[in-house]
């Protein structure tokens, strides 16, 4: 958007600010508005967006500053710059509205530091750019800067701390072995009830928050801190089984 001269705006509508005697220039129509606090890179921009489309909503100077946690008179600067020159009056306050972006190798360095010091959250990620590199990123467009270099987001997968890393292998051992010891007893596979019995819990910690990864969305957990308080009876060809204990304890389930 380019400057806009003071002799045209009375070419735009004005409304009144409640609860003053302020009025605001709508340069921008409301759905301009919210793509570029979607869209812009420039954090202060944003809440300063915010700012502006909580008066479009009727709000007064204090409640819409008091949504990006600033002040009355904030939003009172906020309001008068905004009536100068529109957007461009919120940039120049800003700079000349083209923050600092990463570079290809910043880009790299990125991934390698969410994997190596495992950074998983936009938080800890927005935090550790602003901490490196001095640019701070608005959340709404961080996302599109971790796409643009392969992350991914969603809700980790559990791996549980005891679980070996190739308790597949184990198992497929297990099970030949097993084979093994029925043929030499003249046994068929296929005439016993082939079962797996599994003690464990349910997840009684949130694993539900989504978080940033690259190639698995693993998550390790702790089973100290889970009850063992359910049996379950995987059959191969069989019912399968499952029973909850009443109470957890050793002495209960002997």
């Amino acid at each position: 958007m380019n400057s806009i001269d003071n002799n045209s705006c009375e070419d735009y509508e004005t409304i009144k600010v409640p609860n003053s005697q302020r009025k605001l220039i709508k340069y921008l129509s409301i759905d301009e508005i919210t793509k570029i606090i979607h869209k812009s890179m420039e954090s202060e921009v944003v809440k300063i967006m915010i700012f502006i489309k909580g008066l479009y909503e009727s709000k007064t100077i204090k409640e819409s500053a008091d949504i990006v946690g600033y002040g009355y008179e904030s939003g009172l600067r906020w309001l008068d710059k905004w009536n100068e020159k529109g957007l461009e009056g919120i940039k120049y306050k800003w700079g000349d509205g083209r923050p600092s972006k990463l570079t290809e190798n910043q880009k790299k360095e990125l991934k390698e530091d969410m994997l190596n010091l495992d950074l998983k959250t936009t938080k800890q990620i927005k935090e550790h750019i602003k901490n490196k590199w001095g640019i701070d990123y608005a959340v709404s467009w961080l996302p599109h800067v971790l796409k643009s270099f392969g992350a991914k987001y969603g809700k980790p997968y559990p791996k549980y701390a005891k679980e070996p890393e190739n308790a597949d292998e184990i198992l497929h051992e297990q099970v030949i072995e097993i084979k093994k010891e029925l043929k030499d007893k003249n046994i068929e596979f296929n005439d016993i009830i082939f079962v797996f019995m599994d003690e464990g819990s349910f997840n009684n910690t949130d694993n539900s928050q989504r978080v940033w990864y690259f190639e698995n969305n693993l998550i390790e957990k702790n089973s100290n801190k889970e009850r063992a308080n359910t049996i379950i009876y995987y059959s191969q060809n069989g019912e399968s089984h499952i029973e909850f204990l009443e109470k957890s304890t050793k002495e209960h389930n002997t």
